[in-house]
């Protein structure tokens, strides 16, 4: 069932709980949507929800949504600063989306119990400083996004979990000034990107493990005062690049 750009609609019939077949719910680009009933709780076959660009949302319901794998909450939102407890419940999400979410100043503890999730993206959540160490537990992540997080003041220790990763970004952190040597862990990534991360002024030396590596890029990194000697080790590279550091 889709809603998308349905910019005028403010609000959806109680009796949508009774679509309990419903596998896809896509209000995307419904910008005047300010609340879905309670009786969401009923589409329990739901495996997609999507408000992306729900500027207006208040409040969002995700219990009993167990079999959800995909849920998009990119640009939604804008009333809420934090994400439900709930959504620690849909365990078996793969893909979550937060971007552009830009009221949000938290993250629950047990957002680490999403153990099946291979994407997550919290880029240009603006106002989001911190993340849990939790994310440690997320250990099927593949890709992990934090570009454009202006906030973004420091990076979890238990990142260095995530050997699983391929892809991670931190582009734009304008505040972000170092990187956990934790980060050595994660012996899986092809592509680590830290351009315009304005106030970046060193990296661990453990970077020199990720021998995996084929794109590094520290563009526009001015206040990046060295390179650690064991970039050396990253003999896979095929894309360096450190304009403007």
């Amino acid at each position: 069932l889709s809603f998308l750009g349905c910019r005028a609609l403010q609000s959806v019939p109680e009796s949508i709980g009774n679509l309990t077949g419903l596998t896809s719910l896509d209000f995307s680009g419904c910008r005047e949507l300010r609340c879905v009933p309670r009786e969401m709780y009923k589409l329990t076959n739901l495996t997609s929800l999507d408000f992306t660009g729900c500027q207006a949302l208040q409040s969002v319901y995700l219990k009993h949504l167990e079999k959800l794998t995909a849920l998009k909450l990119e640009g939604c939102c804008w009333a809420l600063n934090s994400v439900p407890e709930s959504i620690s419940k849909l365990t078996g999400l793969t893909r979550l989306d937060f971007r552009e979410w830009l009221m949000l100043q938290s993250v629950p503890e047990s957002i680490g119990n999403l153990t099946s999730l291979t994407s997550l993206s919290f880029s240009e959540c603006m106002r989001l400083q911190s993340v849990s160490e939790s994310i440690g537990g997320l250990i099927g992540l593949t890709s992990l996004e934090f570009n454009r997080r202006e906030a973004l003041q420091s990076v979890p220790v238990s990142i260095g979990g995530l050997t699983g990763l391929t892809s991670l970004g931190f582009r734009k952190c304008e505040a972000l000034q170092s990187v956990p040597e934790s980060i050595g862990g994660l012996t899986g990534l092809t592509s680590l990107d830290f351009c315009e991360c304005e106030a970046l002024q060193s990296v661990p030396e453990s970077i020199g493990g990720l021998t995996g590596l084929t794109s590094l890029d520290f563009c526009e990194c001015e206040a990046l005062q060295s390179v650690p000697e064991s970039i050396c080790n990253l003999t896979g590279l095929t894309s360096l690049d450190l304009i403007k550091c």
